[in-house]
């Protein structure tokens, strides 16, 4: 049985303050059970049909090495956490800032265009 997104965010923030407060577990743990649960938070969404879906307008292997050309693969750029930008605590940064935001269309459904 799924948790609901409440429960699946009390998991997540469970998890966070024993780790932080108690220094129980590694950051590896933490780490492993958090990617774990906001894996598991799409599941309730979908249910509720609050799930959004985002597909590429252009080829993605091109996007791909665009985001790898700017280093974004895996960090983001330094204009999102700067509080002053407006790129800051932006979810779509690292698109914005290699130039391919406006590929992302949004989609119904995550299989179909």
């Amino acid at each position: 049985m799924a948790l609901s997104t409440d429960g699946i965010s009390h998991q997540i923030v469970s998890s966070l303050m024993t780790y932080r407060k108690d220094k129980f577990g590694t950051v590896n743990d933490c780490k492993v059970v958090l990617n774990h649960l906001i894996r598991k938070f799409s599941e309730p969404l979908a249910k509720e049909g609050l799930q959004q879906f985002y597909r590429s307008k252009n080829i993605t292997e091109a996007e791909d090495q665009a985001l790898n050309a700017h280093g974004y693969q895996r960090n983001m750029p330094q204009e999102y956490f700067d509080a002053n930008h407006s790129l800051h605590n932006d979810a779509w940064a690292r698109y914005k800032s290699a130039g391919i935001y406006s590929n992302i269309a949004r989609s119904k459904f995550p299989d179909v265009p």
